[in-house]
């Protein structure tokens, strides 16, 4: 879709370049121009360049239905007689009927360079030799845009609001000036003097990872760092807060628990408080907790001021004394808190936190040229592709590009909608398409199906992993840990690992499921190009889906195509076929006849689908016109899940209606299998049940014919 401007005329000219999603039962309308001004000209900024859909076909396999997104409705046979309005019935007939276009203007990208071009190092900061040195053995030599923004205003001991793109390195930002004010207090902190420094974070991962940043540039054997979370034993937690703790991290909700219930905990001498990732601790329901966590800290303060004793002891008011200037770590006898503020984005909600936090404080935005927190502020090392397929053969396709990955040692985020999508995909991933029969028509089951090892080929080079949030927090931990140790893998994984994760050689982010708001969307795809490194973001779009694309494209995000077929021509050597048709088909029929044979496989795909068709039924309003439930063939994405049943029959099997799950039989055109044994027992169990309580159970005898 684009808007023309005529040049020396009053009017505006639009023309529709590419129609967008088709319903029922709506007329052509077109939006009109207000004019801004008396002479009826129409405004600039109207006029802007609007993002074009790309030519969408639907990519499948020539032998499988492709799917449409115009929907015609047929004249019924008695109506189509001849009549004075011919003519607008057969223009009704021959276009479809199109839904009110919705306008995207395009925006420039706004971007955020990630390293200066004057190329500052840490060791031109006023900070200890010491830390200078251990950063550079970890390979922190250069200061990055928001380092350099940051680390001066707070060592002055300002509060701050910092906006800066994910990956940009904002946790060093604060860590390192935080460390070298700790290690610079005369005389050294003691374990007794409590906690100095708080910082708050939205996920566990994040206060696991943030944990291990400040451990591994903490050179001081005097400064202790911890950090507490749910899903982890409390008495440890406590254990090691009676120990004495300098720096905590922490979970809003793990945080106040322990300060209201743990004597241990002192929280009155708190002088620096940080809340990383602001705006998705709003995103996830934490403003309250803040806000008591806030207060707490407060009260807690004005008790510590407040020292009947001390103020008989030294003669003097606690009002008389004067409050000192500088950064409070540094500065003992300051009596102010500072605040610091971290987010990617500004919604209205971050703006409003930070009028409550903050005191007069100083807004640094690691931005260019951007005053807008409408705008998508992704690093520009990524690319951004979009791939269409036909809904029966995305699991397929996803299969494809995995293996095409693995071969480049990537280590591939892929992002989906529910807990129960991800235990499905990852176990068929890792007992089905890790190992496949060289006879394609065989199935392996949990080891059963070929006495003989070599009848199994090892397809991917790569190991899976799986992260959400309904795994314990040990399993969380280890599977965080072991996948950021690897050199290449797969973590299949839903919104939790999607903010402030940082993974060392992510290069590529899927999105399998598309995201339910603009925002999750930058976090997403934030995983990878982080640092100034090269990544690569890939969503996975339906025809009925493309409408996101001129959406993006609206917030400065520009994708490109990828074309199926590009990866589908990796299955030929996996399932040993001349083309990419037949392998697509050989790699599906596997899949499904692996679910049909497996109950428990069956059972988790039929509860997968169903957290699947919720969640896609939950899009917020803004998003529902392009993520509509009610467009989507239910029938055709229960294929790309590997089941043979209808919505309704599998949702019979999800509300235990069916308690013998029944696997519908093959197309014996699709399927040379067939298991007479079974057959055998189903005919002697209908004669059995054929049998009457009042029969002897002897063969009747043949009557003899009567002679004539």
């Amino acid at each position: 879709m684009e808007l023309e401007r005529i040049s020396n005329s009053q009017s505006l000219k639009i023309s529709w370049i590419k129609p967008t999603n088709v319903i029922k039962g709506r007329a052509l309308r077109r939006k009109k121009v207000i004019p801004n001004n008396r002479n009826n000209e129409p405004s600039t900024s109207a006029v802007r360049k609007v993002a074009e859909p790309s030519p969408v076909t639907s990519v499948g396999f020539k032998n499988f239905p492709k799917p449409t997104s115009v929907h015609i409705k047929r004249k019924h046979k008695k109506d189509k007689q001849k009549s004075s309005h011919q003519s607008d019935a057969d223009s009704v007939k021959q276009h479809a009927v199109e839904k009110e276009p919705q306008t995207y203007i395009m925006k420039e990208s706004v971007s955020e360079r990630v390293f200066t071009e004057s190329g500052k190092k840490f060791g031109d900061l006023d900070i200890h030799r010491h830390l200078v040195s251990n950063l550079e053995k970890i390979n922190f030599t250069t200061l990055t845009t928001v380092q350099e923004k940051v680390i001066p205003i707070l060592l002055s001991g300002k509060d701050m609001l910092v906006r800066s793109q994910t990956g940009s390195g904002k946790t060093l930002a604060y860590a390192v000036p935080i460390i070298d004010a700790l290690q610079s207090l005369t005389p050294r902190l003691k374990r007794t003097d409590g906690v100095q420094v708080m910082v708050v974070v939205p996920t566990r991962e994040l206060a696991l990872q943030t944990h291990e940043l400040f451990k591994s540039i903490n050179t001081f054997q005097w400064i202790v760092t911890s950090h507490l979370c749910g899903g982890e034993s409390r008495k440890s937690e406590k254990d090691r807060l009676r120990k004495g703790v300098h720096v905590l991290i922490g979970t809003p909700g793990r945080l106040l628990d322990h300060m209201f219930h743990t004597s241990a905990l002192k929280v009155n001498s708190v002088r620096c408080l940080i809340l990383d990732e602001a705006d998705q601790l709003l995103d996830m329901g934490f403003r309250r907790d803040i806000d008591s966590l806030v207060e707490e800290l407060n009260k807690s303060k004005a008790q510590e001021e407040y020292q009947p004793l001390d103020i008989l002891k030294h003669g003097h008011r606690a009002e008389d004394v004067e409050e000192t200037e500088g950064f409070s770590l540094k500065n003992p006898n300051s009596k102010n808190r500072q605040t610091i503020l971290l987010s990617a984005s500004l919604s209205q909600d971050v703006k409003e936190l930070a009028e409550f936090v903050l005191r007069e404080h100083t807004f640094v935005d690691a931005l260019d040229g951007s005053e807008s927190g409408e705008s998508l502020v992704i690093p520009d090392t990524i690319k951004h592709f979009f791939i269409m397929s036909g809904i029966k053969n995305r699991l397929v396709l996803l299969s494809a590009m995995i293996a095409a990955k693995s071969k480049q040692n990537s280590k591939i985020f892929i992002f989906m909608a529910s807990t129960q999508m991800v235990e499905f995909h990852y176990e068929l991933f890792t007992n089905f398409l890790q190992k496949v029969s060289v006879n394609s028509d065989n199935v392996i089951l949990d080891g059963v199906g070929s006495d003989d090892d070599s009848d199994l080929e090892g397809v991917l080079d790569t190991k899976f992993f799986k992260l959400h949030g309904s795994m314990d927090q040990k399993m969380r931990k280890q599977v965080f840990t072991e996948f950021r140790a690897a050199k290449s893998g797969v973590l299949l994984c839903t919104d939790v690992a999607a903010r402030g994760i940082d993974v060392p050689a992510a290069d590529c982010v899927i999105q399998y499921t598309g995201p339910q708001t603009d925002k999750d969307y930058l976090h997403r795809v934030g995983r990878t190009g982080r640092v100034g490194k090269s990544g690569t973001a890939i969503i996975f779009l339906t025809p009925e889906e493309e409408e996101y694309i001129p959406k993006l494209g609206a917030l400065g995000v520009q994708l490109k195509r990828l074309h199926a077929v590009d990866f589908l021509n990796c299955l030929c050597e996996i399932m040993s076929e001349p083309d990419y048709e037949k392998a697509g088909r050989a790699l599906q029929q596997h899949y499904e006849n692996a679910i049909n044979e497996n109950k428990n496989l069956r059972y988790t795909a039929c509860m997968a689908y169903s957290t699947w068709s919720r969640f896609y039924n939950s899009y917020p309003s803004k998003m529902r016109a392009i993520f509509d439930f009610k467009r989507i063939n239910l029938g055709h994405y229960a294929t790309s899940f590997g089941l043979r049943y209808t919505p309704s029959e599998i949702g019979k099997i999800v509300r235990g209606q069916v308690e013998n799950i029944e696997s519908p039989r093959l197309n014996q055109k699709l399927s040379n299998y067939t298991d007479g044994a079974q057959e055998k027992k189903k005919k002697v169990k209908r004669a059995i049940g054929n049998i009457s309580e009042f029969d002897s159970g002897l063969q009747p005898l043949k009557k003899k014919k009567k002679k004539s």
